[in-house]
């Protein structure tokens, strides 16, 4: 009968297991870099008002009118400046992306269900949606308020008529997409940059051993 002593092999097993438990958690770190990566992505775009490389459909005069009105309860009824960039007057939408863990792999990156507004507490995946996509035409009846911001409009030559009451506007809120064009530039280098750093992390392993 032939001997063969296993205690190196053993040793030599418990290492490679060691290792394969490293690199698991390598692979784990790359893939949640990656997922955070994209999210600086999307808040970016958003910031320089052109996801992924892709200029924002400017405000429409009668919005940025809309934000020079004083806000209500406000102490000077004095016209304000008003903000002309698109989808962050507030800054609710750009707080409400953020990354979510589903397992150590897998990640969610974007605006999620629960997301809610700061001061208005709506719900921000529904604001996210109708901004991504758009909407289609859909009419609005002129309430009272509406026919004296009208009247504002008219002096600031937006308008040149104002709205009567009851009148029936047609309104559509064109797409603003600002996900999927930061996703599809994050993408084209995602597997080249996830490979890279697990190379790292693989590098990290070997120098420690």
């Amino acid at each position: 009968m032939i001997r063969i002593k296993t205690k190196g092999l053993m040793s030599s097993m418990a290492a490679a297991s060691r290792m394969g438990a490293q690199v698991e958690r390598g692979i784990q770190s790359a893939i949640a870099q990656g997922a955070h990566e994209l999210r600086r992505e999307m808040m970016e775009g958003l910031r320089n008002q052109a996801p992924g490389g892709n200029t924002i459909l400017p405000l429409s005069p009668m919005t940025i009118a809309l934000r020079r009105l004083p806000q209500k309860g406000a102490k000077s009824q004095t016209l304000k400046q008003g903000s002309t960039k698109a989808l962050i007057r507030h800054g609710d939408l750009i707080r409400s992306i953020n990354v979510e863990k589903n397992t150590p792999e897998d990640y969610t990156v974007g605006v999620h269900r629960g997301a809610k507004g700061k001061k208005s507490g709506k719900d921000m995946v529904n604001i996210a949606a109708i901004h991504e996509y758009g909407t289609k035409s859909y009419t609005q009846v002129v309430t009272p308020k509406m026919a004296a911001f009208s009247r504002y409009l008219v002096v600031m030559g937006i308008l040149h008529v104002p709205w009567k009451i009851g009148q029936m506007l047609r309104k559509k809120i064109p797409a603003r997409p600002f996900l999927r064009p930061a996703h599809k530039v994050w993408s084209t280098t995602a597997n080249e940059r996830f490979v890279t750093r697990l190379a790292q992390t693989q590098s990290l392993i070997i120098r420690a051993k």
